[in-house]
């Protein structure tokens, strides 16, 4: 029988390299999930905090109703998939150390982000819970003088990181197209943009308030502020700040990972075939 010049594989090796597929695309799918998620939490632990602090001058139980509702959240919607794909891999890993049945290295690098971001995350969601210990009170200045002034700014790049979320997750999934990466690269764009004009708003917010704070009639709200509202303030912006840090990171990097802008700019059965060397 004439020779095609292709090397025909047997059957049951096609049924490996479908088990293996299907293995590493569910897994993919968990990690993008989960990362998604992650997003969209950034912007639930941003808003319970700004309703928190707006509340803070008021003796009432729903500050604490609301912090004590995201409790779980972070465990149940990123760490319970994140242990769920360790555990797969590590499966994976006992049965192909090495050769063409080796899940792509994106996999445990994009787990490893994934473990990184939700490590940021559950120090953002530690501010949530955070009592006062220098003088022993909250008040509401931070809302009056930097929360409300600022809101639209915080929520801009809230919903540009729940974009990055969503795009990103469609490239680590088989729908993933050039179209996807191109998506990814452009919300990355737009969400430091929208970083960058937070931070020159902050700059001029925080000016008008030293300045008021220095003025001979001085709000009350800037006359009975408490050391506490600035720890509480300042530790929530430096912690949500690293979390978009790591998030957009992960994102870069998937989309810099050359299995990824394979699989993504061609049809399933070429990447497979360049991925067997055939």
């Amino acid at each position: 029988m004439p020779s095609s010049g292709k090397r025909l594989l047997p059957w049951h090796c096609t049924l490996l390299m479908s088990s293996v597929r299907f293995t590493y695309t569910d897994v993919l799918d968990t990690l993008g999930g989960a990362y998604k998620q992650a997003t969209q939490l950034m912007l639930q632990f941003y808003i319970t905090f700004r309703d928190d602090v707006k509340c803070s001058d008021e003796e009432s139980k729903d500050a604490k109703q609301r912090a004590s509702s995201m409790v779980g959240l972070l465990e149940k919607r990123v760490a319970a998939p994140l242990v769920g794909v360790q555990a797969t891999l590590a499966r994976e890993t006992v049965l192909w150390t090495k050769g063409v049945l080796v899940m792509p290295k994106v996999v445990g690098a994009t787990l490893r982000a994934m473990q990184v971001l939700l490590d940021r995350l559950s120090a953002l969601q530690m501010m949530l819970m955070q009592r006062p210990v220098l003088s022993g009170q909250y008040t509401s200045a931070p809302y009056h003088h930097m929360l409300q002034p600022l809101d639209s700014f915080v929520m801009a790049v809230m919903n540009s990181a729940i974009k990055l979320g969503g795009v990103t997750a469609e490239v680590l999934s088989e729908r993933c197209t050039q179209a996807s990466l191109d998506a990814v690269h452009a919300e990355i764009r737009q969400l430091e943009s929208l970083r960058a004009e937070l931070r020159r708003n902050y700059i001029r917010v925080f000016h008008q308030f030293r300045l008021e704070v220095k003025s001979e009639s001085p709000s009350s709200q800037a006359v009975h502020r408490t050391a506490d509202d600035s720890v509480r303030y300042l530790s929530f912006l430096f912690a949500a700040s690293n979390v978009l840090d790591k998030a957009t990171l992960l994102a870069k990097s998937v989309c810099a990972d050359e299995w990824v802008q394979t699989r993504c700019q061609s049809r399933w059965r070429a990447n497979m075939q360049a991925w067997l060397g055939l």
